[in-house]
């Protein structure tokens, strides 16, 4: 269920970033700009949030691949996508390039991935390595 929910959420987040270059962004958006730093805390937030579902939902899967550290190679995935997205918006007039928006994106990847270390299900030893 969480990795539909994790597609859903970046179907939403690519859905957003077409209509915000198009110049339609939503009417749910329009009081956003009185928000001080509403863009920095929106990419902090949104990224955050995608971050956490891919860890959730993919690192089960990679854990039971043996492999190590699947949330050091989910959220290098996410960070990447984020520089290319960001750096996509110098070609669009509509957008601007900011590092700094890569900068809140990137540590809301790092925070989530921070949390879903800290609340996530200890994985239970099998019988072959506890000590009987």
């Amino acid at each position: 269920m969480i990795l539909v929910t994790f597609i859903a959420f970046f179907l939403f987040l690519i859905v957003l970033s077409i209509l915000k270059t198009n110049n339609l962004t939503p009417a749910l958006f329009n009081g956003l700009h009185q928000i001080p730093y509403h863009d920095k805390v929106g990419h902090f937030i949104l990224m955050g949030i995608l971050a956490y579902l891919a860890i959730a939902s993919i690192s089960p899967w990679l854990k039971s691949k043996n492999i190590q550290h699947p949330q050091l190679i989910i959220g290098s995935i996410i960070t990447l996508v984020i520089i290319i997205e960001e750096t996509s918006q110098a070609y669009f007039p509509s957008r601007s390039c900011s590092w700094l928006d890569a900068a809140a994106g990137i540590t809301g990847v790092i925070i989530a991935a921070m949390i879903y270390k800290l609340i996530s299900p200890a994985t239970p030893l099998s019988h072959s390595d506890s000590s009987y």
